[in-house]
């Protein structure tokens, strides 16, 4: 499936690195014309116009044209980190390298570019963790209910022993792991009031297609319903589920406070975000080029995670004035019920144990 999509998407859409191999059509013309007017001003012996028109030839040859993968909006955080990203790879390379970035799932759910960015058609994908677990199934810890403590206790595995493991586990599959995002912490919400398991019992509740959490609806006596993020919104509207789980501004900004007026604070998992760059569009660039992707994404990170936190508490505030009811869960009665869960993992004992360690 995955090759066939591939193929289809390689045979429809437009490579977008200039610089190898897969130039816009509008640069292969800019170059022919400028190659032209070059010939012409050698010819009448015009040597300084055509200097001038090679240096432009030669420019828009090296010229890079990155473009990202966002499913969410403008105002969200991830989006803006995709904007920062790609703000800082303009001035970095002072303006030879160009990104961007198309929001709201214009180029695709994230399964879908996903598997554009594997084939190469896309350069880089801003996606959750648990979309790549065909691909690294060990992603999948990451998403286990209730692993993390805190965001101290995340970010010590993200930039420690387990997150050196994963980057080396997605390069062995094609992509380039820029960083992990701040996305918060997801949590239930809902058209009726919740505030414990047993108001969960036999409530159709979206999830993301993910084993991890169609186990802990099984556990906590809900309905797991499957369904990407575009159709939740029209699903609560009409009823076809009862209810989903997210972060706060997901929550906000995806609209879904609108029909969903109740949000149970369980925080069962960490949002856990990746932005992914193809392995081959990232080996052919030379290394300056590589370096400033690699330094930008670096930035991005630290410059998410410094505001991410107000933001998820802003968007409460605002869901809040909004007339949604926020509800402190007993997480322990949550964690209780979920234990079963790391019994369907012992293949990845070791790296559980190193995360519970913080590692």
């Amino acid at each position: 499936m995955r090759n066939a999509t591939a193929l289809l998407l390689s045979g429809g859409m437009v490579l977008s690195l200039v610089a190898c191999g897969g130039p816009k059509s509008d640069n292969n013309v800019a170059a022919a014309t400028e190659a032209t007017k070059a010939q012409k001003a050698a010819a009448a012996g015009d040597t300084a116009a055509s200097q001038d028109t090679s240096d432009k030839t030669n420019n828009a040859e090296e010229s890079v044209v990155l473009r990202i993968a966002e499913n969410q909006a403008a105002d969200s955080h991830l989006a803006k980190a995709m904007i920062k990203f790609g703000e800082l790879v303009e001035e970095k390379s002072g303006g030879s390298m160009k990104v961007e970035v198309y929001l709201n799932a214009e180029l695709g759910q994230e399964e879908e570019t996903i598997e554009q960015v594997d084939a190469g058609v896309i350069d880089i994908a801003r996606v959750d963790a648990v979309n790549l677990t065909p691909y690294v199934p060990e992603l999948e810890v990451l998403t286990l209910p209730y692993i993390f403590d805190n965001d101290d206790h995340k970010w010590s595995v993200f930039e420690g022993e387990v997150g050196q493991q994963l980057d080396e586990k997605l390069e062995e599959q094609g992509f380039i792991n820029l960083g992990f995002l701040e996305s918060g912490w997801r949590s239930f919400y809902a058209k009726k009031e919740i505030k414990g398991i047993s108001d969960l019992k036999g409530m159709k509740i979206r999830v993301q297609d993910s084993q991890v959490y169609i186990k802990m609806m099984d556990l906590f006596g809900a309905k797991a319903t499957p369904m990407s993020f575009s159709e939740v919104f029209t699903s609560l509207q009409t009823g076809v589920v009862d209810a989903a789980e997210n972060d706060p501004v997901s929550f906000l900004t995806s609209g879904h406070y609108e029909v969903a007026k109740y949000y149970l604070m369980d925080e069962h998992s960490a949002d856990i975000s990746l932005f992914v760059m193809s392995k081959s569009i990232f080996d052919k660039l030379p290394s300056d080029q590589q370096k400033i992707i690699l330094d930008s994404a670096k930035e991005t990170v630290l410059w998410e995670k410094g505001f991410a936190k107000d933001l998820q508490d802003d968007a409460r505030t605002k869901a809040e004035e909004s007339g949604v009811t926020f509800i402190e869960a007993d997480k322990n009665e949550f964690q209780q019920a979920v234990l079963p869960i790391y019994d369907m993992y012992p293949q990845y004992s070791d790296m559980i144990a190193a995360i519970r360690e913080g590692k």
